[in-house]
């Protein structure tokens, strides 16, 4: 009894947001199996409901690197990227081109036009010793970390006399 209670509480506080049509909203996603598709558009699966605006990343850390792979598939021009730090982010910005126009497209869950990633770096970074190439649709940042030697944590700061008078 109790759960059908929680359940009764939760599809309450559902209806309360989402209205009365709640259930038929909720089942209309799953495809009747009785039907046949007639048409492309019944046959594919729904499009999403956002279109991507910013490229995938990934981002992993070894003991002496950051390293940041960037999915930018079908760029032709790399100058139409910009690669900088800023503080503590790495910073990916640009243009993707739209290869084919909005009324030939059928299915898009790629992204194009502008964007732009701020991405929280976990570490200081050697930013003179940055290394950025494109392979295969595939922007890797190779992202230096700030080594610290052991003797580091502490620094002695030199006292100096005053001349004699």
């Amino acid at each position: 009894m109790k759960n059908s209670r929680s359940f009764g509480k939760w599809e309450s506080h559902a209806r309360q947001f989402f209205g009365d049509d709640f259930w038929e909203d909720m089942l209309s996603v799953f495809p009747d199996e009785n039907a046949e598709p007639t048409t492309y558009e019944e046959a594919a699966p729904p499009a999403p409901a956002q279109r991507a605006t910013a490229p995938a990343v990934a981002m992993y850390r070894t003991e002496r690197e950051v390293i940041v792979h960037v999915e930018l598939p079908g760029l032709h021009n790399l100058d139409a990227v910009d690669l900088y730090v800023e503080g503590n982010h790495l910073v990916v910005s640009g243009q993707m081109p739209r290869r084919f126009p909005p009324e030939q497209t059928l299915v898009s869950e790629r992204f194009f036009g502008e964007f732009q990633r701020a991405i929280p770096l976990p570490d200081r970074v050697e930013e003179d010793q940055i290394r950025a190439r494109y392979h295969n649709g595939l922007l890797e940042i190779t992202l230096p970390l700030i080594r610290k030697r052991p003797n580091e944590s502490k620094k002695r700061i030199p006292i100096q006399r005053n001349p004699p008078p």
